[in-house]
């Protein structure tokens, strides 16, 4: 399994041109929920660009857009028409919302780590057998896309936990 595009600092421009599609997405939901608010809750669309934020830019970034979503469904409730019985209802309901969508970040993250984990040997922290096989699909679809050869070498030291 391949390891998510990350965007760093040097690439700044990239970061932006794909925070874009992000903030139209939330936006969008946005809108489709103002027009639906009391009728139909579009909360769940917004794990789309929380995802995607979260893989593109980071957990903090992730967590940034559960907030900015969770507080857009709050202020949506807010000024909707609908009737609460209780004052504190749509606080709740955005909290709860928070509460799911930081999850899911932080699961998110969790899955990358423990994903890289099984490709490093925990004593050594080298890539192991899977990372090697992995690595060697990608060259060798490399490989044939260019029409270049290749050439491996692969040493296998056994009993290295007695070195």
């Amino acid at each position: 399994m391949k390891e998510p595009m990350r965007f760093q600092e040097s690439s700044k421009n990239w970061g932006w041109i794909l925070a874009f599609p992000v903030i139209l997405l939330v936006v969008f939901i946005a809108w489709i929920e103002k027009s639906l608010s009391h009728q139909i809750k579009f909360s769940l669309l917004y794990f789309i660009p929380i995802l995607a934020a979260t893989r593109f830019f980071g957990m903090k970034v992730g967590v940034i857009a559960s907030v900015s979503c969770a507080l857009i469904t709050l202020v949506i409730d807010l000024f909707s028409a609908a009737k609460y019985v209780f004052w504190f209802i749509p606080h709740l309901n955005a909290g709860m919302i928070l509460v799911v969508y930081v999850l899911a970040v932080l699961l998110d993250g969790q899955y990358r780590r423990e994903s890289q984990m099984a490709r490093t040997d925990p004593l050594t922290g080298l890539l192991n057998r899977k990372a090697f096989f992995e690595l060697l699909e990608a060259e060798a679809e490399r490989c044939k896309r260019y029409h270049r050869p290749v050439s491996i070498a692969y040493v296998d030291v056994d009993d290295f936990k007695k070195l």
